[in-house]
Parts: C-alpha cells; structure tokens; sequence
C-alpha cells in the first residue's frame, strides 16, 4: 500500500496539523498488554468466512473472467484479464478484470454474478466490496462506481442496495456491510462511461463475506491536495469497550482463544498497533500525505475487538483491510 496514515485527530477536526507517519511508525504504537494477551492464544485451524463469490481476485484463469459476465457489453471495449498491481498482492503476477468503454456516451461498463445466501451460510451481515482504479488520476480527476446488490423475486430482481462511490485516489475500495437474507441475488460493478474515457478501468479482490462485528468501515475524501481517510467502528451498546488493532501482516490461520468469541487474524509476530481503545462507537480521521518519499508500500490490515458490559462477553471481528493506494 504506497501510503501511510497517522494518529487519529479530533473528531470534529478533520484536518489534523501532524506530521505524516509512515506505517512502521504508525504501527509502532503497540500495546504491551495487548500483545501479550495475544501470545497467550492457541493456534486454530479455522479460517476467515469463505467469499461468496467465485474468482474475485480474477486468478482462476489468465484468459478469462468467467464467472463474471459484462454489464452493457455493447460498450465494453477489449473486456479481459489483465495483469496489474491492484488491490491486495498475490502470488506471482497479480492478475485483474480490465475493460474500457466504446462511447462515453453508451452508459456505464462493468460485471456482475450472481450468487446464493443458502441456509447453511445463513442471514445476517455480509460485507460487499470490489477494489477498483481511477484511470483519471494522472489528470486530479475522479471516476464514478456504483455497487449494485439485487434480490431475485420470480422473473425479477428487486435492488437491495444501490451505492455510488467517487475515487479520486489512485485506486481505491467501493464497499460495504448490509444485512442478506437466505436468498438468490447478483452483484454488479459498474463504472461511469465518461469517467472511464479513453482509459481502462481494473476491477479486483470482489467479495461477499458474511462478517462478525465488530468491524471497522472506511471512507477515503480529498479536500484541496489533502487526502483523509475516515474510520468508523460502529458499536451496538455505548458500554462495550472497543479496541482497534492495525498490522501490516496477516495470519494464514486465526487464533483461537479460549472464552473469546471469534478469532484474531493479525500477526502480533511482525507487529500489531493499538490504534483506538475506548468505549462505545468511534469515530476517527487520518491524513494520508502524497508526500512519495513517505508513501510505502504496504497493505495495512484491521481488526476489532470488543468487550461486553459488565465483561459479559469477549469478541473478535472479522479482520478487513484498506486498499493499497499507488
């Protein structure tokens, strides 16, 4: 992830005057009490929630895309898997959907799939998301996206969710949590024709994946040349105590600890900053320089954990990430 963020200002500041931090040091702020609770753990041999999806991360084939199918295919213009750095890094060349349009004129390109919330996955809270480029970047400009979520009812589909997101960094996430019903739906991509222009659009790292609370979300804003990045851990009681943990490395496989719900899927190893702890909902804005000497690269992962009232419960989120931003 070539940025870096800083520590949280006031709320109601969302201009923060401190210097910019790279991610060593905005990691550094360890929690020695946090890490030797989780060097206590026992190793598990459950995995994160399975996507939803299939070939989200467009690996599954160097030729096609499948089982993504074009949106508005007429103005697709040499829809294909390309190779590219976006998103989250695999093994070996990183491998996105590309496309871009014929008119700007002939209306929004993208893909979509359908997919199944069965009874075994079960209802509940799912996170929605692709990681998507700006081809606008290199001119200060933004590109549209919409994430469109539709229920099948009959013959028809019936919208669940219709989000429209503007990326003015150079890459950037369009996604989010929303509550799924054991049912049909599809999931579409879609990007504005004439934001795309005469370049091309990457979709990657596409994913359904039902969560556990709580987990933080992300909203990335431009003010003048300054970037920020919002963080929003919502809680369900103004009495549990909420912690949010940040690593730049994940597990292959949770930690289990006995008495807490959930799993931690952090590398307390190579290092895990305490970035919030306080009660309730929290509610905190970064700085993201553009300085390129700051910028590293690296992708920098989430977790929450939550405590009850009264130490009725202990909990884990799912662990999330912020895009890598070029």
């Amino acid at each position: 992830m070539r940025m870096a963020l800083i520590g949280p200002s006031i709320p109601t500041n969302p201009f923060p005057p401190e210097e910019p931090l790279s991610p060593p040091r905005f990691l550094a702020r360890i929690s020695r009490a946090s890490s030797a609770f989780v060097f206590t753990a026992c190793l598990a041999t459950l995995a994160t929630a399975q996507n939803i999806v299939l070939n989200g991360n467009f690996e599954a084939s160097t030729t096609s895309y499948a089982p993504w199918t074009l949106i508005n295919a007429t103005n697709s213009s040499n829809a294909r898997v390309a190779t590219a750095e976006v998103g989250f890094t695999e093994a070996g060349p990183d491998h996105v959907f590309a496309s871009g349009v014929v008119s700007t004129t002939g209306g929004d390109v993208g893909i979509e799939q359908d997919f199944e919330i069965t009874t075994i996955l079960g209802a509940g809270r799912y996170w929605v998301g692709a990681i998507v480029t700006n081809p606008n970047y290199a001119n200060r400009g933004s590109t549209n996206y919409r994430t469109i979520v539709e229920r099948q009812d009959g013959s028809n589909w019936v919208s669940v969710i219709d989000l429209a997101r503007t990326i003015s960094t150079a890459e950037g996430p369009i996604e989010e949590t929303l509550d799924l019903a054991v049912a049909k739906y599809r999931i579409r991509f879609l990007a504005r024709a004439r934001d795309v222009g005469t370049n091309d659009i990457y979709i990657d790292d596409c994913v359904v994946r039902k969560v556990a609370s709580p987990v933080p979300l992300f909203e990335m804003y431009r003010t003048g040349d300054r970037e920020f990045l919002l963080i929003d851990l919502p809680s369900r009681d103004p009495k549990t105590i909420s912690v949010l943990f940040a690593a730049q490395f994940r597990r292959s496989q949770g930690l289990s600890i006995p008495g807490v719900e959930g799993l931690f899927e952090l590398d307390a190893v190579r290092g895990v900053g305490l970035i919030q702890l306080g009660a309730g909902s929290g509610n905190w804005t970064y700085r993201i320089p553009r300085d390129p000497l700051v910028l590293i690269g690296q992708t920098i992962f989430f977790q929450a954990f939550e405590i009850g009232p009264a130490l009725s419960y202990f909990r884990f989120g799912s662990r999330t990430a912020l895009a890598p931003q070029r």
